[in-house]
């Protein structure tokens, strides 16, 4: 994924990003949920410099909180449309599986919360749609061919309108992920998330 990135992000870094002071401050919209410029989080100062390859970085930087913001507001739009709620279990299994990593008590909790979540509309999803499922460091059991369709779906219906062009082509060619390490279906197991054999 790293790569793809580079490369469609290099492309777009040749393209003029100013905007008019007319212009929307939005980037993208789903589900009612607008991700704005001011929205961007601060690169680190080694990404500040006057450089190709940090202007890059920065591209790169930016473009993953947008993907970020995207794939979070449709998972918590997808469960509230279809009233999908986390199973408590597996909340306490993640809280109990990174009760070391040193968080903060309410960060854990968020995270569980949402991990939890993500699981139980992660299945309810490939059930849905089904279609290739990927590993991920991230999200190891990502049904990344549903969350494709059911983007699509979002499009269609207005209800995902991006207001830059740069970030939209990139974001469609991130969910292609060629590369991908493939779950054969047979393998694929929705039953419980990973880290429930991990918690103590």
């Amino acid at each position: 994924m790293y790569r793809l990135l580079v490369c469609s992000l290099f492309f777009i870094s040749t393209l003029t990003f100013a905007q008019s002071k007319n212009a929307t401050d939005q980037i993208v919209t789903i589900a009612d949920k607008s991700f704005l410029q001011r929205d961007f989080k601060q690169p680190v100062e080694a990404y500040k410099q006057e450089d190709e390859l940090s202007s890059l970085r920065q591209d790169i930087f930016k473009f993953n909180q947008v993907h970020e913001f995207i794939l979070r507001a449709l998972v918590e739009d997808y469960a509230k449309q279809n009233d999908i709620k986390p199973d408590a279990a597996h909340i306490d299994g993640f809280q109990k599986a990174y009760a070391s990593a040193g968080m903060s008590d309410e960060k854990l909790q968020s995270l569980a919360r949402f991990n939890a979540l993500r699981f139980a509309a992660d299945k309810a999803i490939y059930q849905q749609f089904g279609g290739r499922v990927v590993f991920d460091q991230a999200h190891p059991t990502m049904p990344i061919e549903a969350y494709a369709k059911l983007l699509m779906a979002y499009k269609k219906t207005g209800r995902l309108v991006f207001q830059e062009e740069k970030y939209e082509m990139t974001f469609w060619q991130s969910l292609e992920r060629p590369d991908a390490l493939v779950i054969p279906a047979e393998d694929v197991n929705f039953s419980a998330p990973w880290w429930m054999s991990v918690a103590r």
